[in-house]
């Protein structure tokens, strides 16, 4: 799931889904603090390959790819 809110970021996790977080600079500290697997600012180029990589692993990613 891609969210830019903190109650959809929380909502996400409550229900075990991963959840990438997508907002400016300034917010990004608040969604990772909500518990966003990833935040990014920008969608990738290739976000199709992005998302599909990203939906390979377990609900908390590994930190390199945040």
């Amino acid at each position: 799931m891609v969210e830019d809110s903190v109650a959809g970021v929380q909502a996400a996790v409550a229900g075990g889904i991963k959840c990438v977080g997508y907002t400016s600079q300034e917010r990004a500290a608040e969604l990772r603090r909500a518990g966003a697997d990833v935040v990014i600012t920008e969608l990738p180029k290739d976000a199709i390959a992005y998302f599909r990589h990203i939906a390979s692993f377990p609900r908390s990613v590994p930190a390199r790819l945040q």
